[in-house]
């Protein structure tokens, strides 16, 4: 039996995060797109200065990359 080693997941860029406009998950990544830390996005998030950006769902916050950096500017 041979044993592999499994490729770690590399994050993509911020660019190609943005420029893609794919939603991204969790307050770890939307702080990346807003250039926040995590707690600063929680913040954000629960004081209400996201709303209409970022959704919960099943648990975990998601948004769009356009929509957040409108939020924020």
């Amino acid at each position: 039996m041979s044993k592999r080693k499994a490729k770690a997941k590399s994050k993509p860029s911020l660019q190609e995060i943005i420029s893609a406009d794919v939603p991204v998950w969790g307050a770890e990544d939307i702080g990346r797109v807003i250039g926040r830390d995590t707690a600063a996005t929680y913040h954000l998030i629960y004081s209400g200065a996201l709303d209409g950006a970022v959704k919960k769902v099943k648990g975990r916050h998601c948004g769009r990359p356009s929509k957040l950096i409108e939020a924020v500017t």
